[in-house]
């Protein structure tokens, strides 16, 4: 059996890059597992939409994205909400 350093680092490299992002999905299993503090949604940088920050011991970015890698922002303050309890939290911290 020959084993490549070079493509089991490129392939560790390509794995660490797909786990980058927290989205939906990826949200539910952290919660379900047990991992997540209570999630702040933040007024955005443009002040017109809110973001989602899921802090907790996992090492991924803690701002919630959609499928594509793009951070999520929400129109409205109860969609972010609806989605955190759609996740299986019972509460969020929300500031301005």
């Amino acid at each position: 059996m020959h084993f490549d350093k070079q493509k089991c680092i490129f392939v560790n490299l390509s794995l660490a890059f797909v786990a980058a992002k927290v989205n939906i999905k990826e949200a539910e299993i952290l919660q379900q597992a047990g991992v997540l503090v209570t999630p702040v949604i933040k007024k955005d940088d443009s002040g017109t939409g809110w973001t989602v920050r899921i802090d907790g011991s996992h090492k991924l970015n803690p701002l919630l994205e959609t499928a594509r890698g793009q951070i999520r922002v929400f129109k409205r303050l109860d969609a972010a909400v609806g989605v955190l309890f759609g996740i299986g939290f019972k509460k969020a911290k929300i500031i301005q």
